[in-house]
Order: structure tokens, then C-alpha cells, then sequence
């Protein structure tokens, strides 16, 4: 089954503790925002940077860990690397690459 990642799924997966109304609250520092004023990266607090966050990234996250755990417990980062390239390649498509990529450098903190 191929997920086809929109702006409109993601934005539509991100908490919805985040928004009050049409006003984006952030988790870290409690700064908040017009949506409609927030740009291209409506979620991103433009005071702290934080990313907010999916509830469901955080349930995926653990679920992630635990399979890799029950797989092998040492798995490196390699074979990780690996298993989530054939993920994004085969189930996500190219045209996602770019966006998660941004995505993953912002959550690691890479420029």
C-alpha cells in the first residue's frame, strides 16, 4: 500500500492540543500564532523553532523502537538506515523524499 504524504494529511496529523481555535499554541514555549499568518512551516514556532509534533509520530516512534528491539536488539544504524530508505522508496514515493528529508535535518538538528 503506497501513503501518499500531502501538506494537507501532515498538517492534518499534527496535535490538536497545538491549535485554539484558528491559533497555533506551541508545546516547548507556549508562544502562540495566527495560522493564517504562519507561512509555509505553519507549525515550526518561529520564536523557539520548535517542531510540533504529531501525536501520532510519538505513538510511531515507540512502535518503531520496539520492532527494531524484537528484531535484533544491536541493529545498526546501517540496517536502519536501510529498512526506512526501502519504506520511504517503496511505500511513500520520490516525490516525498525532499519534504521528509527536511523533516529528519530539522528534527536532528541539521542545517
Amino acid at each position: 500500500m503506497k501513503y501518499i504524504l500531502t501538506s494537507e494529511n501532515y498538517n492534518a496529523s499534527l496535535k490538536k492540543e497545538s491549535m485554539v481555535g484558528d491559533t497555533i499554541v506551541c508545546d516547548k514555549c507556549k508562544w502562540s500564532w495566527a495560522k493564517d499568518d504562519a507561512g509555509d512551516d505553519p507549525f515550526t514556532c518561529h520564536k523557539c523553532g520548535n517542531v510540533n509534533e504529531s501525536a501520532q509520530s510519538d505513538k510511531l516512534s515507540t512502535e518503531i523502537n520496539k520492532a527494531m528491539v524484537k528484531i535484533d536488539d544491536s541493529m545498526s544504524y546501517a540496517d536502519f538506515a536501510s529498512a526506512v530508505a526501502k519504506v520511504l522508496r517503496d511505500e511513500y514515493g520520490s516525490h516525498n523524499y525532499e519534504p521528509f528529508m527536511e523533516v529528519l535535518h530539522k528534527e536532528l538538528g541539521i542545517k
